[in-house]
């Protein structure tokens, strides 16, 4: 049989050889397996019995793909634990600066502005009664042992330094355990980041937060240094006015 005539009578398929044949005629050579006998019924058979669809059970998934609420929620806990970790740790180190701050060095200031105004009617006192004479001292210790007890001024003082010693240490715990409570935040948080397996910079926290309390260290120092200290409250001139005035108004003395 001629070729061309057994290229017409094979059933042509969209896109192949033979329907490009049948069309135009103008194949002139006899047809290759590659061209028009690669869809007889016996290369069809072969080509279905390599190019099968593999079972659903046999197919591969991926895991890799992450959902988008998942990596959604990711993100926010992302950003709430890093966050939370900075804010965390920044108020840890505040507190423990401030602690320190205020017993060390506030305190210390307080006590001594107190000192200094009470310390001038001491040394004004001090310097009067230097220039009595014997006879007058006998007189005035007469009359102020008449007054005052000695004795029980003593034993206030010791008893109301034991109170201010207990209490300002009663202070000082209760800042501690804020402290502590701050710190434990930071503690537990971090243990949920590490549980969680959530990267966290810890350098760039660390070193960010460690500076700015060192900036904050060294405005509070320059602040009560050259602000603070250096103020003038209420002099003791202005005291004594006030302590004139009192005695003249309710018991009629230095009048």
């Amino acid at each position: 049989m001629d070729p061309y005539t057994e290229l017409k009578e094979l059933p042509s398929l969209k896109g192949s050889l033979n329907n490009v044949v049948s069309q135009q005629h103008r194949l002139k050579r006899p047809s290759s397996l590659s061209e028009s006998c690669a869809w007889t019924e016996l290369n069809l058979e072969r080509t279905q019995a390599h190019f099968t669809e593999a079972p659903l059970s046999e197919l591969v998934i991926s895991t890799d793909i992450v959902p988008k609420k998942d990596k959604e929620k990711n993100t926010y806990e992302l950003f709430l634990v890093t966050n939370g970790l900075r804010f965390l740790f920044h108020i840890t180190l505040i507190s423990i600066f401030e602690t320190v701050f205020f017993f060390l060095y506030i305190s210390t200031l307080e006590d001594s502005g107190i000192q200094k105004t009470i310390g001038y009617f001491i040394n004004s006192a001090v310097a009067s009664c230097r220039n009595l004479t014997q006879e007058e001292v006998v007189v005035s210790d007469m009359l102020l042992n008449s007054i005052v007890n000695t004795t029980q001024i003593a034993q206030q003082a010791t008893d109301a330094l034991m109170a201010r010693t207990a209490f300002n240490t009663n202070l000082m715990i209760k800042s501690w355990f804020y402290v502590g409570l701050v710190t434990c935040g930071f503690m537990i948080l971090t243990a949920y980041s590490r549980l969680r397996s959530i990267h966290v910079e810890w350098k760039p926290l660390i070193l960010e937060n460690i500076g700015l309390v060192l900036l904050l260290a060294a405005y509070e120092y320059m602040f009560f240094s050259t602000i603070i200290f250096p103020f003038q409250p209420l002099s003791a001139a202005e005291i004594s006015e006030g302590a004139v005035q009192q005695l003249q108004s309710s018991c009629g003395l230095l009048t």
